[in-house]
């Protein structure tokens, strides 16, 4: 829905920098509803995608910090291992 909409009315999907009143004067009343309608859905997207990728990034700290016990660990255990031979 949102990419045929987004054809329908030549929205790119990352719009930075348009000049807003040049939309309006351009626009009818309906397609500036669109139009607002498949940014918000762009916002939300966005929004979600930078949620998901923040939980990613705290999932790999977290495995990181494990791993980083898990070799000191190991390292202390090769060194006691090392002493005894």
């Amino acid at each position: 829905a949102l990419s045929d909409a987004i054809r329908k009315q030549n929205v790119p999907c990352m719009s930075h920098g348009f000049d807003s009143t040049e939309i309006m004067r351009k626009s009818h009343p309906e397609e500036l509803t669109t139009q607002i309608e498949v940014l918000k859905q762009q916002v939300q997207i966005f929004e979600e995608d930078f949620q998901k990728e923040r939980c990613d990034r705290e999932r790999m700290n977290e495995e990181k910090e494990e791993l980083k016990k898990n070799i000191e660990h190991l390292q202390s255990k090769l060194t006691l291992l090392n002493t005894r031979v």
